[in-house]
């Protein structure tokens, strides 16, 4: 598996100290990076029940946990990345003035990035979440030059593969091809127990050739989920004709590394904190 560390270099380290949140399908997720060195401060860490914004004070209460936030750490931006719908983005800032929480809410816009092109057809269908991860790879390799080909890949509740190349040097803009999406681990395994009169609901196992009906559908399950990847990044590496590197991250990451190809193994990067890293990203570009 391998690491990066986060280049310092060309950074502009008059920036304020900001909010980055990931509003999540089950949990929204923020951290505070510092105005010197954009760091991500572990101890600002928060969580936030997705659900809750379902309840008839949950952006009320959600709101009040990010001023608390912002006043402890005294910030005045929040970059916000979510795959909640058009109206998330309205009631949390409207939730946030209520409270007076003198945030100015800001958000990347897919497709419009100096350093990061897409082929999408239409840029406004893409998923933020999908654009901020690969911009996530572009602000921990911009001074590399060995990941001119990756696959960027999110075990979430669903799970997505996208295909982000650099078509010339170090420092040239980069391109979005394309992706995929199918469902995630929990959404196989949820579909296959509900909708079917007698399959369990398996717990994560594998073999090669299994010998019970729990373990047929673990191991089926975690062979979908990887060859599904494994496809993705041999077509890429034979459009390419070079080595791919596999970013991975998403809640359900850790899951299922635990049974990662052997193939696999030494093309892999373990994406932590990737929407946190595509929003700072994404601030540096904007010289906020």
């Amino acid at each position: 598996m391998g690491t990066l560390q986060m280049s310092s270099h060309g950074v502009n380290n008059s920036y304020e100290a900001c909010i980055f949140l990931d509003a999540g399908n089950t949990r929204i997720k923020w951290v505070v990076t510092d105005g010197a060195g954009h760091q991500f401060l572990d101890a600002s860490r928060q969580t936030f029940p997705t659900q809750d914004l379902n309840h008839q004070m949950g952006f009320t209460q959600l709101a009040q946990q990010l001023a608390q936030t912002a006043k402890h750490y005294n910030c005045q931006s929040l970059w916000v990345c979510h795959v909640l719908g058009t109206s998330f983005f309205a009631q949390l800032d409207a939730a946030l003035q209520l409270e007076k929480a003198g945030l100015t809410l800001r958000a990347p816009v897919v497709g419009q990035h100096a350093m990061l092109n897409t082929n999408y057809s239409d840029p406004t269908k893409l998923g933020q979440d999908r654009w901020v991860a690969c911009l996530a790879v572009l602000g921990l390799t911009e001074h590399s030059l060995e990941s001119a080909v990756n696959c960027v890949v999110s075990f979430g509740t669903a799970t997505t593969v996208d295909a982000l190349v650099r078509t010339g040097s170090a420092g040239d803009a980069s391109v979005h091809l394309g992706g995929v999406i199918f469902p995630g681990l929990d959404l196989m395994l949820d579909g296959l127990h509900r909708n079917t009169a007698q399959l369990p609901k398996a717990h994560m196992q594998f073999e090669k050739w299994p010998t019970s009906t729990e373990s047929a559908i673990a191991s089926g399950v975690i062979r979908a989920q990887w060859s599904a990847v494994e496809g993705f990044v041999r077509d890429l590496e034979a459009q390419s004709n070079q080595t791919c590197r596999l970013w991975v991250h998403g809640g359900h990451a850790e899951t299922l590394l635990a049974f990662l190809p052997d193939a696999l193994s030494p093309k892999l990067v373990r994406l932590q904190d990737a929407v946190f890293h595509g929003l700072r990203y994404s601030m540096r570009g904007a010289g906020a």
